[in-house]
């Protein structure tokens, strides 16, 4: 056997000796200290605990705050709307640190891959935000069947429940009593129902008193179920088609059982606009049954895309803020933006939901017109 190669023992040692000195660079990095002596990741992780506790106070007391004076009700809401934020930022704080919520990369379970790829913090915490679209996932709360089909309790459930509860106790505690001259919560009351009723007596006529009950308990549970899916961690069961469907589906049975018994065989002139040339007759009627079976379609796809549409942008700005911020240094000015952006579009959306109440009311209201007085 030949002597070893003087060479390739001394390039062995070489090696070694870099392979000795990465790992001595690679733990100075791991000990490394910040400007403020604090380990670095430390501070964009306070950066986004402080956004979070911050944003939810500020964000809850706003609101209270325009409630106590619309409502003359001060500070009430103000100090529940307080506790309220500062709970859902402490909750989200809790779900930053458990992994459950909009995570600082630090936190992630692929910490060390990421750090060995040299991945920035944004990047890093981009990896724990969550899918825009999750905010609408139905989730169980009690498990039912009955006859093999799935009558669970669910998410979507307790806020339909809570619709017709928070809806309730507002009526009955503002016209509790009756007062001449009314506060200000009697008299949002109080323009509520004049509002539903001009709206019906607009559109309906006399014929639509005896249908007002209907409509207007419509109008409020669509209203405050919208409203309470603004709520942080809340759910909008109007973001589900099925729920919008069914709804738009039993106003389109309804209104045409009605046309049905009032006016019995009658009905079907409906289909046949009057004047109508009669070469252009059977084209009209294929037209016009399309579009009047289109209309449950076209009422329930109204409501649930404007939602989930408006939802999903508060969603996406809110992560976009969020994963700035914990990004940490200068890029945390940078959140200041979209935050204020997320503060406009929620304005927007309290707009959209109120909005979209009224759009499926007074189609509601005009599908009951055709229906007594057909053209």
């Amino acid at each position: 056997m030949s002597d070893q190669d003087p060479d390739g023992d001394e390039r062995l040692a070489v090696i070694e000796r870099r392979i000795s000195a990465m790992q001595g660079r690679q733990n100075q990095d791991e000990k490394k200290k910040d400007d403020r002596g604090l380990p670095v990741g430390i501070g964009a992780i306070m950066g986004r605990v402080a956004t979070e506790l911050v944003a939810g106070v500020i964000v809850g007391a706003f609101i209270g705050w325009m409630l106590d004076n619309w409502l003359g009700t001060s500070p009430l809401f103000l100090v529940l709307l307080f506790f309220l934020g500062a709970m859902a930022g402490m909750l989200n704080v809790w779900r930053m640190f458990s992994g459950r919520g909009l995570a600082v990369g630090y936190f992630d379970e692929h910490r060390d891959s990421s750090e060995k790829e040299g991945r920035t913090d944004l990047k890093m915490a981009s990896q724990g935000m969550h899918s825009p679209v999750e905010q609408f996932e139905i989730k169980p709360l009690i498990e039912l069947s009955a006859g093999g089909f799935d009558i669970s309790f669910t998410n979507s459930s307790l806020f339909m429940l809570l619709a017709i509860l928070v809806s309730g106790i507002f009526l009955v505690t503002a016209m509790r009593r009756g007062e001449l001259v009314p506060g200000r919560m009697q008299g949002a009351a109080e323009m509520m129902y004049e509002f539903v009723a001009d709206m019906v007596r607009s559109n309906v006529g006399s014929e639509g008193r005896a249908y007002f009950p209907f409509i207007f308990t419509l109008f409020v549970f669509l209203l405050f179920g919208n409203m309470l899916g603004l709520i942080p961690y809340s759910y909008t069961f109007t973001s589900q088609i099925v729920v919008t469907f069914f709804m738009a589906a039993f106003v389109f049975v309804g209104v045409t059982l009605i046309a049905l018994f009032k006016h019995g065989l009658h009905f079907f002139s409906f289909f046949v606009p009057a004047g109508a040339p009669k070469v252009l007759i059977p084209f009209l009627i294929v037209i016009e049954v399309i579009s009047y079976f289109v209309r449950p379609v076209s009422l329930s796809v109204r409501l649930f895309a404007n939602m989930l549409a408006g939802h999903t942008m508060l969603k996406v700005f809110a992560g976009l803020a969020v994963m700035i911020s914990g990004a940490g240094g200068l890029a945390m000015a940078g959140s200041l933006l979209p935050f204020l952006a997320l503060i406009g579009l929620t304005g927007l959306e309290v707009l959209v939901a109120a909005l979209q109440a009224y759009v499926f009311t007074i189609l509601t209201c005009m599908y009951l017109n055709d229906a007594l007085h057909l053209h």
